[in-house]
């Protein structure tokens, strides 16, 4: 890969980036397609304290297929253009990362039978600006706050073009493993910080927990 002398530093090194990690940005979404919620780059799984790699080795890379399971769940591949959609669902736009979380209220939790109106994007999700019953039901914990990430919660982040959301699946001391879709590979796992009794992850807006 070859550069113009000219070209700007932060170009090149987000040309590198893009080179590394082999991510695209896709074709945009529809503009019908309000509840939205593309995929993210390797640079905003970076600014959110990603650990383990932007794909993993042998992971199926046919849209659809299962990539990461947690509580009888399954997450699905959405492809080399993470942030296209692939059609809709009950649930919300197929294999974004909002339709695994939200069909995961629903057929895990019990908080849902499907869909029934707008939800909005993943970073929506935190406040619930549609006043879905769901997110409604849903306790908050903010991000920098006394109450740590718990097995089943679903993490809110705001980075990308329109946030994301992700299932907890592991929580240590110092990390926390998800399942996700509109990313390559199913499961992550991102840093936990914690300091004087608050626990803090890079990117998020917090954590919501069925009742």
């Amino acid at each position: 890969m070859s550069l113009p002398r000219s070209t700007p530093l932060h170009l090149i090194c987000s040309c590198l980036t893009v080179f590394a990690f082999g991510c695209s940005s896709g074709p945009e979404p529809s503009a019908a397609a309000e509840d939205s919620s593309p995929g993210l780059k390797s640079t905003d799984l970076l600014s959110m304290g990603h650990l383990d790699g932007f794909r993993a080795m042998g992971e199926p890379t046919d849209i659809g297929s299962t990539i990461g399971s947690f509580g009888g769940i399954d997450a699905y591949q959405n492809g080399p253009l993470v942030q296209a959609t692939q059609g809709s669902t009950e649930y919300g736009l197929r294999y974004q990362s909002t339709e695994l979380a939200y069909r995961f209220l629903c057929q895990h939790d019990g908080l849902c039978q499907k869909k029934t109106g707008r939800y909005g994007t993943a970073r929506e999700w935190w406040s619930n600006p549609y006043g879905d019953p769901a997110l409604a039901a849903l306790q908050r914990f903010p991000n920098e706050g006394t109450t740590p990430p718990a097995l089943g919660d679903v993490l809110v982040f705001w980075a990308g073009t329109s946030g994301h959301v992700a299932i907890v699946k592991d929580v240590t001391s110092d990390h926390v493993t998800v399942i996700e879709q509109g990313v390559f590979n199913g499961s992550h796992v991102y840093v936990l910080h914690q300091n004087a009794g608050t626990y803090a992850m890079a990117g998020a807006l917090g954590w919501m927990r069925a009742p």
